[in-house]
């Protein structure tokens, strides 16, 4: 082969291997990322196949196999009657976890939702819970255990009729603790933790207004007026019953992918008219007259946590209308983490949400009935740290981070057992990024109430925000799950990654071929040809040792020829 043919083939081999590393870096961070998101997105949505069954998300939506705990811890007050009679400072002690399994079923119409023009689905979903010794403290057996708490009924109660007392003289208010006492309705009750938590209790103060309507005939009329308003007292109000459950409209991502998840409408079980954004009743009626934001505490947005739009990004904000706080709260992203091999980013509650001097959540603060912290009865606003329930779920109940954590140290300091932990005590999201799955989420709420003193009737009681229980509800993915995104998502991705490490290692080697080729065609001298007999001056110098040596005979001979020559020259 000629040198010219040589370094052709060696600059071929040269081009060859940058098209394979080029072709190498474009497809795996050009197309195949193009392509696998444009794949993702055609499959993350809600929707039914030709034959009118779900498609394969929509059915794990309504079917998923995660690992579902709710999990109670309450806090025991040790020293419930020196609250009551001296006015000590509460010392509540932190008992559990009580764990239970959670269960959960969905009611939708997929036939309805078939012949719709699929832009939301309609659905409600029943919790039912089933006590798990397995996760639970040790001994904790919720049906013989038995705590002392500050009653919701009995300070709900007062906090409806405790404007009347103003119209009754101070002597004859003290005689009103004497039924209390008598039928043992005081401020705080001994409670079983499964009546506390599930199976509901009948507060004291309930049952002695019952009674007392038996014997007092003159009362006969107003007393179970009152005692009719009186709810029984549970924490938990939606163990295997819809009654206090909401529908939902969710979108389904086939108009636009980023919607996906997000609620369009809502509306409790028992009602008929659908909600576009939150009563008025549960946010604005009582905010400051000079809050300008209103609306946006009204606002319906964001999914219901189970799932997000695909591609998420560390910069996104993340919105989840959580119902057992009755409003949308946003996630910002913490860092990163793993979840079975899968890596996550991880988002939690944004550090502001219930602080109450940042002027946009003006329109979730309300009145103050009595003075607290500081403030006067009347005043707008709870410390930083709480959200008030009252007008959503129509008791005096306060929410907040267990342990008070990112609450005002003023609240704080008044329970020296509290030990707010960002670990132990945030609520917190770890997503897979590509599908916007939701692999392990941990809500983690705090359920209080307002207590205190009555003028003339247990005057002595501090007042403050009293915790009753924190919840950590947790959801785990199960591993047919994570082995579903690691086939989808990962396995083709390695396949592509690994192809392309394949393509780009021979186009380096092509290329170093090549250039060697060429670099040793470059190298080696050209010989020129000579005419037939001639040799060249490098071949005679360069002759063997053998034709340059003679005897002294032929090199006479030599000589002679050549004088000779010369002479007849």
């Amino acid at each position: 082969m000629g040198r010219l043919a040589k370094a052709s083939c060696s600059s071929l081999s040269i081009v060859l291997g940058i098209l394979l590393i080029v072709a190498a870096v474009v497809i795996n961070y050009g197309v195949f990322p193009k392509l696998m998101k444009k794949l993702v997105k055609k499959e993350m949505v809600l929707d039914v196949k030709k034959n009118g069954a779900p498609n394969d998300f929509l059915y794990d939506f309504f079917n998923d196999k995660y690992t579902k705990r709710m999990q109670y811890y309450i806090f025991n007050y040790t020293n419930a009657i020196d609250i009551v009679d001296r006015g000590f400072s509460p010392d509540a002690i932190e008992v559990g976890p009580y764990s239970y399994i959670q269960n959960s079923a969905y009611d939708y119409d997929i036939k309805a939702f078939a012949d719709s023009n699929k832009s939301y689905i309609e659905f409600i979903k029943k919790n039912v819970y089933i006590f798990d010794p397995k996760t639970s403290c040790e001994k904790c057996d919720p049906d013989n255990d038995y705590v002392w708490v500050p009653d919701p009924g009995f300070f709900g109660t007062f906090d409806k009729i405790g404007p009347f007392f103003n119209l009754i003289p101070p002597e004859l208010l003290t005689y009103l603790t004497l039924p209390i006492y008598g039928f043992k309705a005081g401020p705080f009750v001994r409670v079983k933790v499964s009546d506390l938590l599930f199976d509901g209790y009948t507060p004291p103060i309930k049952d002695m207004l019952i009674n007392l309507g038996g014997i007092l005939p003159a009362l006969e009329g107003f007393i179970p007026l009152i005692a009719g308003m009186i709810p029984d007292i549970r924490i938990n109000q939606n163990n295997n019953t819809l009654n206090s459950s909401y529908a939902y409209r969710i979108d389904t991502g086939l108009d636009d992918a980023s919607l996906l998840g997000n609620v369009h409408q809502m509306k409790p079980y028992l009602e008929s008219d659908w909600w576009s954004e939150l009563p008025t009743a549960w946010w604005g009626n009582t905010a400051p007259p000079t809050c300008n934001y209103t609306a946006e505490a009204r606002e319906l947005k964001g999914t219901l946590g189970d799932f997000f739009k695909t591609y998420i990004n560390k910069d996104d904000t993340l919105s989840v209308f959580i119902d057992d706080i009755c409003r949308a709260i946003d996630f910002t992203y913490e860092g990163t983490s793993k979840y079975n091999d899968i890596d996550t980013l991880d988002f939690i509650i944004k550090s502001d949400t219930f602080d109450n001097s940042v002027e946009t959540n003006c329109g979730y603060c309300t009145q103050t009935m009595r003075p607290l912290y500081g403030k006067g009865a009347g005043d707008y606003c709870l410390p930083n740290g709480f959200l008030d329930l009252t007008g959503c779920l129509g008791e005096t109940i306060v929410t907040s981070n267990p342990h008070f954590y990112l609450a005002d140290p003023i609240v704080l300091n008044w329970f020296p057992r509290m030990k707010p932990d960002a670990v132990k005590h945030q609520t917190r999201l770890s997503i897979e990024p590509h599908t916007g799955s939701v692999l392990a989420a941990y809500k983690r709420l705090q359920l209080n109430i307002i207590a205190g003193f009555y003028p003339g009737c247990f005057p002595n009681i501090p007042t403050g925000i009293y915790p009753l229980a924190w919840v950590n509800n947790y959801y785990l993915a199960d591993k047919g799950t994570t082995d579903d995104i690691k086939k989808s998502i990962f396995t083709p991705k390695k396949i592509v990654f690994w192809a392309c490490v394949g393509g780009a290692i021979l186009g380096i080697i092509l290329m170093l071929i090549g250039s060697l080729a060429l670099w040793k065609s470059c190298s080696t001298p050209v010989k020129r040809k000579l005419p037939p007999h001639a040799t060249s001056s490098w071949e005679s110098e360069t002759a063997s040792p053998t034709h340059l040596t003679t005897s002294s005979e032929d090199s006479g001979v030599v000589l002679k020829r050549r004088t000779r020559r010369d002479s007849s020259n």
